[in-house]
């Protein structure tokens, strides 16, 4: 990669900055970081967010953000394939630059500036915020440690990232709970579908990352967690059912709970089970996540093979998301059940 096509060299030459980024609370605190090094440079930010619960094809956020003529315009976080990349890189007239750090990269034909782990040589450091202030020549701050502990939750007490998280914590007065618990309210900004409090919540973290603590104190956000909580627990209680070495467990929730549920059913049952699936059926497309419990185990396979079923599907080796139509979900489950037992 030449210096000229250089994120940091992108950047600095912006002074209009539009981002694409994941509605999570990995993604929010990418965005952040990006907000946060436009204001020291003194140029413009927009951010929007594909349809909160499917990134598969946000040709039209893209399209909008393009619109105000942004200098460039920069993915965050966003498991998107070749080809819906490749459509976005038509569709718009700014310089378009990706950075993420899931599995199976997009390999995008077209002018598309591509920032991933595998083509930069730098370390995913268990988030993408992580590897964006990497990129960035920038020490990891408390945006990337926001950004792990959202990617990794209460896993990251067995991480590695444990470490490095706990001293930029320490650094600036809170710990490793207290974030922890930020990035769940930041989650329940989604989770509850809150558009515009997902919108603002860049830039919150960008003008408190001096003072993180404050983050608890955020009125909607506490709200929102609230009424998350509410609706997991209901959530949790649901149908499983044993499928061999994994656990299949059917939800039904108007809020966006896959993945937490997924991850909690995961951790209750380590050592009991090898991997479990979870999907909620009371959208028309259905979220559908497979996550590992087994050590090891690399699920990063399965994102092929829901994207050869017609799903969007994105992940990493210890979780896979997936957007499966209604009427397709019994067949994906049994391909992804069947294809399960090959990786076992």
């Amino acid at each position: 990669m030449s210096s000229e096509t250089r994120l940091p060299v992108l950047l600095k030459r912006a002074r209009h900055i539009a981002i694409l980024h994941h509605w999570d609370a990995d993604g929010i605190a990418s965005a952040a970081t990006i907000i946060h090094q436009a204001e020291r440079q003194g140029a413009r930010c927009t951010n929007a967010t594909p349809r909160i619960g499917d990134y598969s094809n946000p040709l039209d956020q893209a399209a909008a953000l393009d619109s105000e003529k942004p200098d460039i315009l920069l993915g965050l976080d966003l498991a998107v394939s070749t080809e819906t990349l490749d459509a976005i890189s038509h569709r718009v007239s700014a310089t378009l630059a990706w950075v993420d750090h899931h599995s199976l990269p997009p390999r995008p034909t077209g002018a598309v500036r591509l920032y991933h782990p595998s083509t930069t040589g730098l370390d995913e450091g268990s988030s993408n915020a992580w590897f964006l202030s990497q990129l960035l020549g920038l020490p990891p701050s408390i945006l990337a440690a926001i950004g792990t502990c959202g990617d990794l939750g209460r896993n990251l007490a067995s991480s590695t990232a444990l470490g490095p998280v706990e001293r930029i914590a320490s650094s600036v007065g809170v710990t490793v709970e207290a974030l922890l618990r930020i990035t769940d309210m930041v989650d329940a900004n989604y989770r509850t579908n809150r558009e515009e409090d997902v919108r603002r919540a860049p830039w919150i973290l960008a003008e408190r990352m001096d003072d993180p603590a404050s983050l608890l104190e955020v009125d909607s956000w506490l709200a929102n967690k609230e009424a998350v909580d509410k609706e997991f627990a209901k959530a949790m209680i649901s149908d499983e059912q044993k499928r061999g070495e994994v656990v299949v467990k059917t939800i039904s929730t108007d809020m966006h709970l896959t993945s937490l549920v997924a991850r909690t059913t995961a951790k209750a049952l380590r050592g009991k089970a090898k991997a479990v699936i979870v999907r909620n059926v009371s959208p028309a497309n259905a979220p559908f996540y497979v996550r590992a419990t087994a050590p090891g185990l690399d699920l990063a396979p399965l994102i092929e093979v829901g994207r050869s079923m017609g799903c969007s599907a994105g992940g990493k080796p210890e979780v896979v998301g997936m957007v499966v139509p209604r009427n397709q979900l019994e067949a994906v489950t049994e391909t992804v059940l069947t294809a399960l037992e090959a990786l076992l």
